[in-house]
């Protein structure tokens, strides 16, 4: 039973994390201390505050006309951006 309980408070835990969202200057004028981080080619590297994410982080490389905004592992490739939750050409 109770380990039942810490699973239930485990996985409400990480839903609380994932769906978590911040202000775009929520790392401004914070110091943390970061691990170096290299990433497959399949991966980009970025630093996403409105993640709550202060730190670079690899995060899967989503191409033209992925969808995008609902998955917290994936970001948009370089000079796309997520409108509507697709990622599209800027």
């Amino acid at each position: 039973m109770r380990l039942l309980l810490a699973m239930g408070l485990f996985a409400l835990a990480i839903v609380q994390c994932t769906s978590k969202a911040c202000p775009p200057d929520y790392c401004e004028g914070k110091v943390f201390p970061c691990p170096l981080v290299r990433c497959r080619a399949e991966y980009v590297v970025r630093i996403l505050p409105e993640r709550c994410s202060c730190c670079q982080r690899c995060y899967r490389r989503l191409n033209e006309g992925a969808t995008c905004g609902n998955d917290v592992d994936g970001v948009c490739d370089d000079n796309l951006k997520c409108i509507d939750n697709i990622c599209k050409r800027i």
